[in-house]
């Protein structure tokens, strides 16, 4: 149970970082668009997507948001809701466990 939670975390958090780099925060009808497709579809359900969506929840409406990381607390770096250095460091984490798959041979 405990291995399926992890992936499913993982998988979110890839999720949130591929939307990170995309969206512009500042862009308020964007964020809006986004947040009602993310909700319709049900896509996050761990307690950090949660926790993104109610941050673009709260920029969608105009609400001044926390200017803390999602990730670590940290304070904000940038013009989004992930800061430089956790980009960075889960950017190398992707980069190690590439590594560390096995290299599959041909049939």
């Amino acid at each position: 149970m405990a291995d399926k939670n992890e992936e499913l975390i993982k998988k979110e958090l890839l999720m949130i970082l591929k939307l990170n780099s995309k969206l512009n925060y500042q862009r308020k009808e964007e964020i809006k668009k986004m947040h009602a497709a993310i909700a319709e579809r049900k896509m996050f359900t761990t307690p950090l997507g949660l926790k993104y969506m109610k941050r673009l929840e709260q920029i969608g409406k105009g609400e001044e948001i926390l200017k803390k990381c999602i990730l670590c607390a940290g304070d904000l770096d940038n013009h989004s809701l992930i800061c430089t250095k956790c980009i960075k460091k889960f950017h190398a984490l992707q980069f190690q466990e590439k590594d560390r798959e096995p290299v599959r041979k041909s049939p």
